[in-house]
């Protein structure tokens, strides 16, 4: 049971929600057996507990006290009978986050049934609640596309096709269309800059036209129905041209409009600039850094880059080190301090402590963050790898020789051993020759200072370049 569908659902759920589908799964309109009432009990009552407390045997007698032999077609079968109800549940929990979804239904409901003078009352408030919305994403386009599309339907039936908005409903179909084409076309272009695929785009081309052609200047008139569009086109050529001009009004789009956008529009598009700023920066362009802080910042404080609730420790230790970069020193500390309690708690006590280490790295209090990094244990490579690269910087500049070399024997047996790195495995393999030679070298004599920095030239995408050719300065 403990891997059945329905407990893989169920651990899912916060307390809150258990005691809600405890109430849920008694009402007789969904559920008429008392020994599905007494499963979901049982399990609200052993929610998060030890796998044993989930043993078919155990939980069949604590439903059927009464019965001798355990029956695994009845445990079972009320498994089954309670995974349909929490299903309705979750559908019933997701009607409720999306107000405008329901008012949809009701609305539907009660044309099919002509109820013409309940249907007009519904969709005028229906319209008005709409247009009280701030938000102009695709969502807002189409649901203002359903309620004309009602409002045609009902007309239809009573005759009055004169009155049918049917002009401002192709209006509003057009802008949920485009918006969704463009997003979808961002999130292509992104995944093909990872996995080096090409997604074929049908109708592309003409949207780009269309939005060239329709677009107006927004963000100068105070027009906020077409700015979600605008950030959506910005994106795509930004990411198609790598144009930084672009980049910029884009930027400033963003950060002034992100209210315009719903939860995941905003975070799709944040994290895209993002993206687009580090490759920037890993070319050389100093430039974007400071953009690139103040997007963390701006979406750490409207909560932009949370998931479920929690900073994912990439996101957690990519902004300490975009501060770190732009020498924001006292907000990587402020910073670490008041968001420690939004990492999730397996990895809490992980990212704070590398988090702590590479503000003291920053500051180069070595004292206080080789004893942290020392201790560190990752739970992944690419945090392993950044871990060693650190102290491998702190020892080479303390002259801790013995231990850097203990470190860089550790180091490349570590690399080898991991077959999940990829690329890195080869960067990090010539950061540790480079260091091996920098540590054999006279260093004092300029030509073999000239001689390593053109062997750090000539390497695909050094690590740790700017660092390595400060020491051979």
């Amino acid at each position: 049971m403990y891997d059945s569908q329905l407990l893989k659902i169920l651990k899912t759920l916060n307390k809150a929600d258990m005691r809600e589908l405890n109430k849920f799964v008694q009402s007789p309109y969904l559920n008429t057996r008392a020994d599905v009432v007494a499963l979901c009990h049982y399990l609200v009552q052993h929610h998060g507990g030890l796998p044993s407390f989930f043993q078919k045997a155990i939980v069949f007698k604590a439903i059927y006290p009464e019965k001798k032999n355990y029956d695994d077609g009845i445990i079972r079968f009320i498994m089954h009978a309670l995974l349909k109800i929490v299903k309705k549940y979750l559908i019933q929990k997701e009607l409720e986050n999306r107000p405008f979804s329901e008012q949809m239904l009701l609305i539907q409901a009660l044309r099919r049934r002509n109820l013409d003078n309940f249907f007009e009352q519904e969709i005028q408030q229906a319209h008005q609640l709409h247009d009280e919305n701030k938000q102009r994403n695709a969502e807002f386009f189409f649901f203002d596309y359903q309620l004309q599309y009602e409002q045609q339907e009902f007309l239809s039936l009573t005759k009055r096709q004169a009155d049918m908005p049917l002009q401002s409903a192709t209006n509003a179909l057009t802008q949920f269309y485009v918006i969704e084409m463009l997003r979808h076309a961002c999130v292509a272009l992104a995944s093909e800059a990872i996995v080096n695929s090409n997604i074929e785009l049908p109708m592309m081309s003409a949207v780009l036209d269309w939005v060239k052609n329709h677009l107006s200047d927004t963000h100068n008139k105070g027009d906020n129905t077409q700015i979600v569009m605008r950030l959506f086109y910005l994106t795509y050529t930004s990411l198609e041209s790598k144009n930084i001009l672009i980049f910029n009004e884009l930027y400033d789009l963003l950060q002034l409009n992100w209210h315009l956008l719903s939860e995941s529009e905003g975070r799709l598009l944040r994290i895209l600039a993002i993206n687009f700023c580090i490759r920037k920066s890993n070319t050389g362009a100093a430039d974007v850094r400071r953009r690139l802080f103040e997007l963390y910042r701006s979406g750490i404080d409207n909560k932009l880059l949370f998931e479920n609730g929690f900073l994912s420790k990439f996101t957690f230790k990519n902004v300490v080190a975009t501060a770190i970069l732009v020498k924001e020193f006292d907000w990587v500390k402020t910073f670490l301090d008041t968001h420690k309690q939004d990492i999730h708690p397996r990895e809490r006590e992980m990212m704070y402590q590398f988090g702590l280490a590479s503000y003291y790295f920053s500051q180069k209090n070595y004292d206080k963050a080789m004893p942290l990094l020392s201790r560190f244990e990752a739970n992944d490579a690419q945090m392993s790898l950044l871990t060693k690269s650190m102290l491998l910087r702190m020892y080479y500049e303390c002259g801790e020789w013995n231990v850097l070399e203990s470190l860089l024997d550790s180091f490349q047996t570590y690399i080898r051993r991991q077959k999940d790195v990829g690329y890195l495995s080869e960067q990090y393999s010539n950061l540790i020759k480079t260091v091996r030679k920098m540590m054999k070298t006279d260093l004092t004599n300029p030509k073999n200072r000239q001689i390593l920095r053109g062997d750090i030239e000539a390497q695909n995408k050094p690590i740790l370049k700017d660092w390595l050719l400060e020491r051979l300065a």
